[in-house]
């Protein structure tokens, strides 16, 4: 005799059917939608494509889709797109540019040269004023540059004008004008360069350069010849500044 199945039984079936129905009606939703917005997408794309301008598309720069991999293109456009490419010619970026004009080396420019000559011109150069000096001392710079080069002093220009001590000392139509000052200078001669015709210098022109050569000698103050071969010596004073003094210049007249 066989069993009747309880009302449970059949109820718990039942539930069970309907679960798997629900199961199934929900994966045919997914997968519904899932189509739909596959499709969506072909649509925009496809109509994106159509858009484009076709020297995009020509040269594959279009920002969704590249031409070679669209069914709508040609074997014909493709290749147009491949020459495209090749005949474009690289735009160099700002930065290369940049970089190319800081590598060239720098001319002077003739609009700046004419524009200092013109005004040298306006303001008509009279010559060199004066030839400042540093010293450490300005007694010991008057017993070099006025008792034994013999230079006189401008009574006009007198010192007290200035708030440091100081002298005007003639050379010739020009002055130099001694100040007792802390020097930014290296004023030991050891790291200064042997010889003064490569240091800082000023040049004085004289007529005879022997009497010269011959106090430089009893005073024994160190002097080198010039290396160009001209008559003209260099040497320095207490202070490690560098004069030349150059015999035969005519360059005033």
């Amino acid at each position: 005799m066989t069993a009747t199945p309880s009302i449970g039984v059949f109820e718990s079936k039942r539930k069970s059917a309907i679960g798997v129905a629900r199961f199934l009606r929900s994966l045919g939703d997914r997968r519904a939608r899932a189509n739909t917005e596959s499709n969506t997408h072909s649509t925009l794309r496809d109509r994106s494509f159509a858009r484009a301008p076709s020297s995009l598309l020509a040269l594959g720069t279009h920002p969704s889709i590249h031409p070679s991999s669209h069914p709508a293109v040609s074997a014909n456009e493709r290749t147009m797109s491949r020459t495209a490419r090749a005949s474009v010619t690289p735009v160099p970026t700002k930065t290369t540019a940049r970089h190319r004009a800081a590598s060239r080396p720098r001319r002077a420019s003739s609009s700046v040269i004419v524009r200092s000559q013109s005004v040298a011109n306006a303001i008509e150069i009279q010559g060199v004023h004066h030839v400042a000096i540093i010293c450490d001392s300005l007694e010991r710079s008057m017993d070099f540059y006025g008792r034994m080069l013999g230079l006189e002093i401008n009574p006009e220009r007198p010192e007290d004008k200035l708030p440091y001590r100081g002298a005007w000392l003639w050379i010739g139509p020009e002055m130099i004008h001694l100040m007792e000052l802390p020097n930014p200078d290296v004023t030991h001669v050891e790291f200064r360069p042997t010889h003064g015709g490569r240091d800082r210098h000023f040049c004085i022109g004289v007529k005879n350069i022997q009497p010269l050569i011959e106090c430089l000698e009893k005073e024994g103050v160190a002097y080198t010849a010039s290396k160009s071969g001209r008559p003209a010596i260099f040497f320095r004073d207490p202070d490690a500044n560098t004069l030349e003094v150059v015999e035969g210049l005519d360059w005033r007249s």
